[in-house]
């Protein structure tokens, strides 16, 4: 399985739950469960997941606390 790496471009504002996993080094399970329990928010397009760039950014600098 190919890892994929979070577009360091400013024009890009959102991921995949399969990107941001894959950057935050989780499991995409692990990143569901923490969208389901609220640990991480999201926002849904269509059929799609959506986590913002400045969502991951907090997390790396807050954690889950």
């Amino acid at each position: 399985m190919q890892t994929q790496q979070l577009n360091a471009s400013p024009n890009r504002l959102g991921y995949s739950v399969m990107e941001a996993a894959s950057a935050l080094g989780l499991a995409p399970s692990g990143l569901w469960k923490l969208i389901a329990l609220g640990k991480i928010r999201s926002v849904k397009i269509g059929n799609r997941r959506i986590i913002s760039a400045q969502e991951i950014q907090r997390l790396l600098n807050e954690g889950l606390a």
